[in-house]
């Protein structure tokens, strides 16, 4: 099956659903969750468009799909490689906390640009809570 390679605004309307991965603490970049959205592909690594669900003190199965609730915002960086931030519903995973996600997001991002040797700059979807 060929892959279906889309655009973020494609993905900031369409994305539902989304998988965590077990991967290295050292390649989450200060995030407990990390993963990617099955099915849709970003050409600027040919891999799935990646997501992180900051805000959660614990970490969330691998093994399950999540539901996306809200789009936090997204971290813009000059390759295309973009990785956006998620919320998800509370009854799939319970115990968001707005002032964690924001301080995780933070972290997130000033840890994959240095780490990537790459500029970015992380746009909120948030005016406040």
């Amino acid at each position: 099956m060929p892959r279906k390679f889309v655009t973020l605004n494609y993905v900031l309307r369409n994305a539902h659903t989304i998988r965590f991965e077990d991967r290295p603490e050292k390649y989450k970049f200060g995030t407990k969750n990390y993963g990617d959205i099955p099915g849709l592909y970003n050409k600027s690594d040919g891999d799935p468009w990646d997501v992180f669900a900051p805000g959660y003190s614990y970490t969330l199965s691998t093994s399950n799909s999540y539901r996306i609730k809200k789009i936090l915002g997204i971290l813009l960086l000059e390759n295309g490689n973009h990785k956006i931030a998620v919320k998800l519903y509370a009854s799939q995973a319970p115990g968001f906390n707005y002032k964690r996600a924001m301080k995780e997001i933070d972290t997130y991002c000033s840890k994959y640009t240095r780490g990537m040797r790459l500029r970015g700059e992380y746009l909120s979807f948030l005016d406040h809570q």
